[in-house]
């Protein structure tokens, strides 16, 4: 069984590995949700507040 030292070495590594930073990062997720809210309702009515949000949103790739 000349595999067991590989699979051993490979074990120990992933075990002893430590993250490169302690500090912990989490990606953020909003989700709002209009219950009732047509999808033509911005459209109909002045809703600036909405606008404002919209347009300062930050898109991001998770490619």
């Amino acid at each position: 069984m000349k595999s067991e030292p590989l699979l051993v070495l490979a074990l120990s590594l992933c075990v002893s590995s430590k993250p490169l930073s302690k500090r912990r990062t989490y990606n953020k997720l909003l989700l709002i949700s209009f219950d009732g809210f047509r999808w033509d309702y911005d459209q109909n009515a002045n809703t600036p507040n909405l606008y404002i949000f919209f347009f300062s949103l930050q898109y991001h790739d998770v490619h």
